[in-house]
């Protein structure tokens, strides 16, 4: 079965709306976190590879890793 094409802006609106967060961070995994330390850990502490959502009622804003990503 294929996998559905889900926009990342989307998905993480999603969770920062169930989660009851307004900032996720995220790494090259495609994996999410409410704690940055935890996001920084999964990418053995580069914090390159970790990027930032920020979602408000008003604006959505996302800060891309530095390194880029490895999709």
């Amino acid at each position: 079965m294929a996998k559905k094409s889900v926009d990342k802006k989307e998905e993480m609106q999603r969770v920062c709306e169930q989660m009851g967060v307004n900032k996720l961070y995220y790494n090259t995994k495609g994996e999410y976190f409410t704690e940055p330390g935890y996001a920084y850990a999964s990418e053995a502490g580069d914090k390159k590879k970790v990027g930032v959502y920020i979602a408000t009622a008003d604006k959505e804003e996302v800060k891309e890793p530095e390194g880029g990503t490895d999709e």
